[in-house]
């Protein structure tokens, strides 16, 4: 994708995204109304909803302001290439990497804050004053401002470089590390928050003595839970809204109560706010949570991997050369639809487990005393009774207070769906990590972690799975459809490179390339007799390039000496002998119409006809490579007695297979990356497009089957059948006009593959 045509994807990502976020906040301004429920009447005067009215109204015409100030300066330095030139004027004086991109993060988010500082005063100090909320003097404004750029200079900037040293120096791969970072960090944070970070901004003080702590430590002990210190956190240094949480992953959790919510509370209902805090904690909300996060970093960050390298995108921003850090921002962009649908799913189970920890909290303490406290919490903050329900689906985290005050009188329980296989949440969730780990799987080295082979293979199946469910679940009008569905369309790219439908069948002026697994020309299970069919067919095919795995010739029989027969032809060669017997020369093959300027042989198995070579070929003046390649295959045909020893066999030579042909992989692309000339990939590479070896190729070059086939393109002429491992590829510079299986040559265990190109 050229920069012009990136831009612009951008640049619509933007505005629509700009454009959605108006109307949800238009639509929900609208609804509005003037009538006070009767759940909440006896809490609310109509002076006091009239002014929670009031202040609705006003923070939602504030934000359509300060929306479209960010938009349109956000929409400036797109069009008018400031990020590019921020770089273009920082990278003259600083020559590291990493600094740079520290330096250029920097200045954005300082420039950015304190061109939005006076909405940010208006908002505190007018706004929030005007309606009794903030109790932020100027002198606290101002510290925590800067507390927070140092925060942020010291964790945000170490992760940073930590991501960008990671890149330079690992490559692809470093999502990898990189994600175990993150998880360790989230971790860290989740157990150290109170202890570290929110000391830097609140005082934290013990919970005195009296009926508020005892009652707390009594419901500890009755629901068993692991209770450790009590503090109360002066929330009332900035505003006078209230909240409480707890923190920390370990046995001791710590109990923070804002003192607003201290003061505007009975006991009862302070415990009931604390009972439902517990629920998350029994119903493991908050460990479910974790880990879904972790697989949101490892997903985001394996994205990541596949445009950080792409210098169109730095391009894009106006940069002049490939720069990391405006990856990152236009990475940001390009990925913010895919995070806006993991963030609604995200926002869906968390309106589930609220609910959830609502009724625990009835169930365990006092349903009453909970319904009195979000009420006085609702009256309090002026909450919006009537959101939106569409503004409540894509931003709420939390059910509106009328759902929460029904489900509390009427014993509601909120559900993924009723008990069923398709709808239970731990058969969702299995198939969510299931999903995800497989897709991240193709992009791990076997030789690096072997069991990502055998998660892989289950990427087909997931694929199907999660289609069938969705089918079904739509069908029965099941509220789990949209996650079947969104499961399914995780795996869409993956599926769309196993099946093509080209039409476009103009070969005239291509060099017709061949590559065929010839099955060392024997005939079909018959070890050491030559195929007559095999042979005749060779020699007829009018191919200008020949690359054969598996080949043979008879140089003492002429009606098998396929070498000779076709050097008679005019066919220059380059073949690989595997081990010479006395007549017999198994191996690797290239024949070419043109001159042959140069081969080689790039590594070889002991003992067997796996190996990659190449040849340079001389075409009307220009140089090409051709590559021919035969991964380690399968070898799956000893058989070993009992049960559990054949399973044992095959999980054996799956194993190995997959660690042997990643390692062969990396001399290829080693071997590629140093090419002086444009090259074709042609070969037998025993690994289907659900692969980390196809993967890997295909993220260096362009595989002709998806490029200009048609079918699902299976090349195996033997069980299973329906399998694609025959494979070829070229890079820039070539244009394909046709790609073909040819299924009617049923000779060797194999199809032959055409690919009819225009040189570069």
């Amino acid at each position: 994708m050229v920069p012009s045509t990136i831009l612009i994807l951008i640049v619509v990502i933007v505005v629509v995204s700009y454009l959605f976020d108006q109307l949800l906040d238009y639509l929900n301004l609208k609804a509005q109304r003037t009538d006070i429920p009767e759940e909440i009447a006896s809490f609310y005067d109509k002076e006091k909803y009239v002014q929670s009215l009031a202040y609705q109204k006003t923070q939602a015409r504030f934000s359509f302001i300060t929306a479209g100030f960010s938009f349109l300066l956000s929409l400036s330095m797109l069009l008018l290439g400031g990020f590019g030139w921020l770089d273009n004027l920082l990278r003259p004086a600083i020559n590291n990497e990493i600094l740079l991109a520290l330096v250029f993060f920097g200045v954005i988010l300082v420039i950015s804050d304190l061109v939005t500082i006076p909405f940010q005063w208006y908002s505190t100090f007018v706004i929030e004053e005007k309606f009794g909320f903030n109790k932020t003097t100027r002198k606290t404004f101002i510290s925590d401002k800067l507390k927070g750029y140092l925060l942020g200079a010291v964790v945000g900037g170490g992760l940073l470089s930590l991501l960008i040293y990671l890149i330079q120096t690992i490559g692809p791969h470093f999502w990898i590390w990189f994600g175990c970072t993150a998880a360790a960090f989230i971790l860290l944070v989740n157990m150290f928050y109170a202890s570290l970070i929110l000391p830097l901004f609140n005082k934290l003080t013990p919970l005195a003595d009296g009926d508020l702590k005892t009652a707390i430590e009594a419901y500890a002990l009755k629901v068993n839970f692991p209770l450790g210190n009590i503090f109360v956190m002066d929330g009332s240094k900035r505003s006078a809204k209230a909240n409480a949480f707890f923190s920390g992953i370990g046995k001791k959790k710590k109990i923070v109560l804002y003192d607003t919510l201290i003061n505007n509370h009975t006991t009862e209902e302070l415990v009931a706010v604390l009972a439902h805090e517990v629920g998350h904690f029994k119903k493991k909300h908050i460990i479910w949570s974790y880990l879904i996060s972790i697989v949101q970093v490892f997903f985001l960050l394996f994205v990541l991997s596949k445009m950080v390298f792409n210098p169109g995108l730095s391009v894009a921003l106006g940069g002049n050369q490939q720069a990391i850090h405006l990856s990152l921002i236009a990475f940001g962009i390009l990925f913010s639809p895919i995070s806006g649908i993991t963030g609604l799913l995200m926002s869906l189970l968390s309106r589930k487990n609220e609910f959830e920890a609502d009724a625990y909290a009835k169930e365990t303490f006092d349903g009453v005393a909970l319904a009195h406290a979000l009420k006085k919490l609702s009256v309090d903050t002026l909450s919006n009774l009537y959101p939106h329900p569409w503004y409540v689906y894509f931003h709420y985290s939390h059910p509106p207070l009328l759902q929460r005050l029904r489900a509390l009188e009427t014993d509601f329980q909120f559900k993924l769906l009723p008990e069923k296989l398709y709808d239970s949440r731990k058969f969702i969730l299995a198939m969510m990590v299931l999903t995800i780990t497989s897709y991240f799987s193709l992009r791990i080295p076997p030789h690096i972690f072997w069991p990502a082979t055998f998660l892989s293979y289950g990427f087909p199946l997931l694929i199907v799975a999660n289609f069938s469910l969705f089918i079904y679940t739509l069908v029965r009008k099941s509220e789990t459809a949209f996650i079947w569905l969104f499961l399914f369309l995780l795996g869409t790219p993956c599926l769309l490179q196993s099946v093509q439908i080209n039409l476009y069948k103009n070969t005239k002026g291509t060099i017709k390339v061949l590559s065929y697994n010839a099955n060392l020309l024997r005939k079909p299970h018959v070890r050491g007799e030559f195929s007559p069919e095999i042979t005749n067919w060779i020699t007829s095919d009018t191919s200008s390039i020949k690359c054969f795995q598996e080949f043979n010739t008879h140089s003492t029989n002429q009606e098998f000496n396929v070498e000779d027969k076709l050097t008679k032809l005019g066919y220059k060669s380059f073949i690989f002998k595997a081990y010479t017997d006395l007549h017999r020369k198994p191996g690797m093959a290239i024949f070419s119409k043109y001159q042959i300027v140069n081969s080689g042989i790039l590594w070889q198995d002991r003992r067997t006809v796996n190996a990659a070579i190449f040849a340079d070929l001389k075409i009307n003046g220009s140089i090409i490579r051709v590559y021919n390649v035969h991964l380690s295959s399968m070898n799956l045909r000893a058989r070993p007695s009992g049960i559990f020893g054949k399973i044992y066999y095959v999980f054996q030579q799956l194993k190995n297979g997959s660690v042997k042909r990643s390692q062969q992989l990396n001399f290829l692309v080693e071997h590629m990356k140093k090419s002086p000339y444009p090259y074709l990939v042609c070969g037998d590479f025993n690994e289907t497009p659900f692969s980390y070896v196809y993967a890997s190729m295909r993220s260096e070059l362009t595989n002709a089957f998806e490029k200009r086939g048609n079918g699902f393109g299976f090349t195996l002429n033997q069980k299973p059948y329906f399998l694609r491992i025959d494979h070829q590829f070229f890079s820039k510079g070539f244009t394909l006009q046709k790609y073909t299986v040819d299924r009617t040559i049923k000779a060797s265990d194999h199809f032959p593959t055409y690919g009819y190109y225009l040189l570069p």
